[in-house]
């Protein structure tokens, strides 16, 4: 037999045989966060839908909770100081504040509270990306990427 009669017979099989490809399917809200995330093994993603999107919510939900949407930096990029608000509940839960550059080193920070917020003074930071990160009471972490011009 020619080459190209087995390799046609080979994809003649595949077909008949039911074959289906795995599909990976992401949808987004209109701001890019992605809002659903699904596998499907056997190419029928219509079975699985709802189970999902439930639980990608579910997954949400928690992951809202630990970002703290009360949680705010400004102005970022900053040259000089960069001020943080919090609500009050997370007041309570904070323990520990401290600034890592893109190579996970701890860089020396002033940090001064001020209630529910704080002021980080930036200005000998050299210029580049940081990552200021909290830890909070119950084991969790609020990590947020600031820029110094």
């Amino acid at each position: 037999m020619k080459p190209r009669t087995i390799l046609s017979l080979c994809f003649a099989l595949i077909a008949l045989s039911g074959y289906t490809q795995a599909k990976l399917i992401f949808t987004y809200d209109a701001a890019g966060n992605q809002t659903v995330r699904q596998y499907c093994p056997d190419g029928d993603c219509s079975q699985n839908a709802s189970k999902a999107t439930a639980e990608l919510a579910a997954d949400s939900e928690e992951t809202l909770e630990l970002t703290a949407p009360n949680f705010l930096i400004y102005p970022n990029p900053a040259t000089s100081s960069i001020t943080l608000s919090w609500d009050a509940q997370l007041d309570v839960q904070l323990e520990k504040a401290y600034l890592l550059d893109l190579t996970s080193r701890k860089r020396e920070m002033s940090f001064q509270q001020n209630g529910q917020g704080a002021t980080v003074d930036v200005r000998r930071l050299p210029s580049g990306v940081y990552l200021l990160r909290f830890e909070l009471g119950d084991g969790s972490a609020i990590t947020r990427k600031i820029i110094k011009h």
